[in-house]
């Protein structure tokens, strides 16, 4: 299942992450708060490819604004099976206009690699475009480690460096210009023109144990939100007044119930990893 429209409308997608139900997450926009809720889910541990999606809900905006380009290995077959197999393990890059390549220690987005704990990595980045690019960057669990710049703006921008790594950790590239906030296309949504990869994981054990409390206390506002908003504000008609696919005669409790998962699925989490809530 693909989540659109990440973050929002926020407790229903905090459900469907912390369930495992969301297979890649859309980005609509190259703005500051899409991002950072973005990353924030990556820092909880979630492992979330990165698509586009044009939202065409207008003449104004053509369809393909945003894409979605997917990796498949040398001798994969080009179908839509493999295409829909790649994009589940991550291997893509979203573009408003931009390619994008990526790599850690040789390693695409959507691979996990095993390093010792304070290991320095190789990371290769390259963007090329028909429209000016001013900046390529290296983004470590939300923040920037590295960058190159170009103020007259440039077609192709490259970036290779050591980054180092402490504890599990991820990394992912992203391009746009000047600033972060991206030139716009002339679309009706003035959205950006930009690219964004989706990340690569680096871990210090045997498997992938990033975990944020903050980001857990963060989602469990967000659903107990989302199950507010189903007892309280919701609109509600008499039961013999519907049919329901679920065919239960509780359906409140039908649609409370990926919530509660959450909530659970988040709990075990944090008791599985010794830390109290």
């Amino acid at each position: 299942m693909i989540l659109p429209h990440i973050p929002t409308p926020n407790g229903e997608p905090a459900a469907l992450i912390a369930t495992g139900r969301v297979d890649a997450v859309e980005m609509l926009d190259f703005l500051t708060y899409e991002h950072q809720e973005y990353y924030r889910y990556l820092n909880g541990g979630y492992r979330l490819p990165l698509v586009g999606g044009t939202d065409k809900m207008a003449s104004g905006t053509p369809v393909g604004l945003y894409r979605t380009y997917v990796q498949l290995s040398p001798e994969e077959e080009f179908n839509y099976e493999n295409w829909c197999k790649a994009l589940r393990a991550g291997r893509t890059f979203l573009s408003g206009g931009a390619l994008l390549w990526f790599t850690v220690e040789g390693s695409h987005p959507g691979d996990t690699i095993t390093i010792s704990n304070g290991a320095t990595v190789e990371v290769k980045a390259e963007a090329q475009s028909i429209f000016p690019l001013h900046t390529l960057q290296i983004i470590q669990q939300g923040k920037v480690v590295a960058e190159t710049n170009d103020l007259n703006g440039s077609k192709t921008l490259r970036l290779h460096e050591k980054i180092k790594i402490t504890g599990d950790s991820w990394l992912a590239a992203r391009c746009a210009g000047p600033s972060y906030q991206a030139y716009p296309h002339f679309d009706d949504r003035k959205r950006g023109i930009m690219a964004h990869t989706s990340p690569v994981y680096l871990t210090c054990g045997e498997e992938y144990q990033l975990f944020s409390a903050e980001t857990a206390q963060y989602m469990l506002t967000l659903i107990s939100g989302g199950l507010a908003y189903i007892r309280q504000r919701s609109p509600q008609y008499p039961p013999e007044s519907v049919t329901h696919h679920h065919g239960l005669t509780d359906h409140l409790a039908e649609l409370e119930k990926p919530f509660q998962e959450a909530i659970q699925a988040i709990h075990h989490r944090m008791h599985t990893l010794g830390i109290s809530h």
